[in-house]
């Protein structure tokens, strides 16, 4: 969202290393069968869920068949993570009142990764502050799109440090096309998260105005917790029937393999409005990470449907990216 001159040396990092993204493969996932073997472990996914109040019995082929689901759409994922056609905003989309979700992810705004199970892992680093970057890009393509401006300029970035005069000269006409547009914000996160976000709105540098933008820091400890906030804040923001100043109204969630979880979770408590449309914008995972992150997300989305929260299939959602991939 704007710059942030303690973390230079990383954003420099990760916008040098293209190769970390560019080389997927479907041979780099993990098979059905390590994520069988996973679960099935004595400390696995099945027997701690056993042990979980809400523990309910679910079917080998049905957990097969979720597992090879989820790695399909992992795929898809990560293949349309790397298509630029993906920035595309076609002309119905921009018709529709856009809520951009991001749920927290490791790190903070201002930390390249902080005091969690993901501390040690290289594909982690940064990826609360690339994740919400992510979402301000999009937002921004969105309200251009919508407005009839052209800020395809931010796509070339990866995070937004703040250091591109160009992009700099745009901040008041990307303001004010957000303004108009109607596109708003949800960040989901802990407090030191939380926190984070709302220093990087303060600053003068942002480019996402911050009366967009709703942050939901309480009582937040993990998905599950995003999730009922999530669907409180839906709930009471755009309450059954109540038109959008009479657009369609398009949740867009912006994140890579977690989708598999947060979209299963959301079906699960049925989170999203009915009349509302759901888009992933995909994030691609490095190469450090594109066995072990697609493994763990798979393997905690079949705990939290054995713990009966989480349903074996999606919410049903468009991929952007995921026409003409190459």
């Amino acid at each position: 969202m704007h710059e942030l001159p303690i973390q230079k040396k990383h954003i420099v990092q990760q916008r040098e290393l293209p190769s970390e993204y560019a080389s997927y493969k479907r041979e780099d996932l993990p098979t059905v069968q390590e994520i069988w073997e996973q679960i099935q472990a004595v400390n696995g996914e099945v027997n701690r869920a056993r042990e979980h109040k809400n523990f309910q019995e679910i079917p080998a082929d049905q957990l097969h068949q979720c597992i090879e689901d989820c790695l399909n759409e992992i795929d898809a994922i990560e293949r349309a993570a790397r298509n630029k056609e993906k920035w595309k905003i076609s002309a119905e989309m921009a018709q529709r009142r856009h809520l951009i979700v991001n749920l927290a992810a490791p790190g903070t705004y201002y930390l390249s990764s902080k005091n969690d199970k993901y501390r040690d892992k290289p594909w982690a680093t940064l990826l609360d502050r690339e994740r919400a970057d992510t979402s301000a890009i999009l937002g921004i393509q969105i309200a251009a799109q919508t407005t009839g401006q052209n800020h395809s300029l931010f796509t070339k970035s990866r995070i937004l440090d703040g250091l591109d005069p160009d992009l700099n000269r745009l901040r008041p006409d990307v303001h004010e096309s957000i303004e108009a547009s109607g596109t708003h914000f949800l960040y989901i996160g802990t407090e030191q998260e939380g926190d984070a976000i709302r220093k990087v709105l303060a600053s003068p540098t942002s480019f996402i105005p911050e009366d967009v933008v709703t942050i939901i820091d309480q009582s937040i400890g993990n998905t599950l917790d995003s999730i009922h906030a999530l669907k409180q804040f839906l709930q009471s923001s755009y309450p059954p029937g109540e038109t959008t100043h009479g657009k369609p109204l398009s949740i867009d969630f912006v994140m890579g393999a977690q989708a598999l979880r947060t979209l299963r979770m959301c079906n699960k408590f049925d989170v999203i409005p009915s009349e509302a449309l759901v888009n992933l914008f995909p994030m691609a995972t490095p190469q450090s990470g594109i066995r072990e992150y697609p493994k763990n997300e798979i393997s905690g989305t079949i705990y939290y449907a054995l713990t009966n929260d989480a349903s074996l299939k999606p919410v049903p959602y468009s991929l952007m990216g995921e026409d003409n991939i190459l």
